[in-house]
């Protein structure tokens, strides 16, 4: 028996990384990434901008970690991230990761529960 030839899928993969070319698959164009970015919120509506940039001051998120945040307080799930922010899914899933570590949560739950508590430190009694 001869060597086996390579599946069509196979062969497709083979090429787009051949050289020193990288796979683009999930990759878009720096414009379009801008663009999405711009067009997502940069705060939750359930806080005003100011409420939610000392939120994000405590809590010590990254730009993108406040961005995200904010998608998942809008009730985005980690596709709908991705694609408004223009990265992949696993970049979404690993931006959580290092935020569940970051501020000590388990999941998106706590995630949100912990900026709530956040909100109430930003109350003062009259």
């Amino acid at each position: 028996m001869g060597a086996r030839s390579p599946t069509p899928a196979r062969g497709v993969a083979t090429a787009l990384l051949s050289g020193n070319e990288s796979c683009s698959l999930f990759m878009r164009p720096q414009a379009e990434n801008d663009a999405k970015t711009a067009a997502a919120p940069d705060h939750p509506s359930i806080f005003s901008r100011q409420e939610w940039r000392e939120i994000q001051r405590r809590l010590k998120l990254s730009a993108r970690q406040g961005q995200i945040v904010c998608l998942l307080l809008e009730g985005h799930k980690i596709y709908s991230v991705a694609m408004v922010l223009g990265i992949s899914p696993d970049t979404v899933r690993a931006h959580l990761r290092r935020l569940y570590l970051k501020l000590g949560v388990s999941d998106r739950l706590d995630l949100v529960i912990r900026c709530f508590r956040e909100s109430r430190h930003l109350c003062r009694p009259m």
